[in-house]
């Protein structure tokens, strides 16, 4: 399936896009933290090295927030603070 990433991203929610594995305790951890301040956010499950990093989080404005190969869930969550 070829189609635009733009296709995938969410107008009203947060996107955590995730190339590779995303059976992962540290999603489970992501999606708990954005629970907890009452953001939604849609897991993006595409193929291994479908982008240079494995972890993008996308506003809903789709900003990147963060770009890593590391689940920093705190690193991640700074502008709400």
């Amino acid at each position: 399936d070829h189609q635009s990433i733009y296709n995938n991203l969410s107008p009203c929610s947060w996107t955590l896009i995730v190339a590779g594995e995303c059976e992962d305790d540290d999603i489970e951890k992501c999606k708990q933290v954005f629970d907890g301040y009452a953001l939604p956010i849609t897991i993006l499950c595409l193929p291994n090295h479908a982008y240079s990093t494995r972890f993008i989080l996308i506003r809903p404005d789709w900003h990147i927030v963060y770009s890593g190969n590391s689940m920093l869930v705190d690193e991640m969550i700074k502008p709400f603070n």
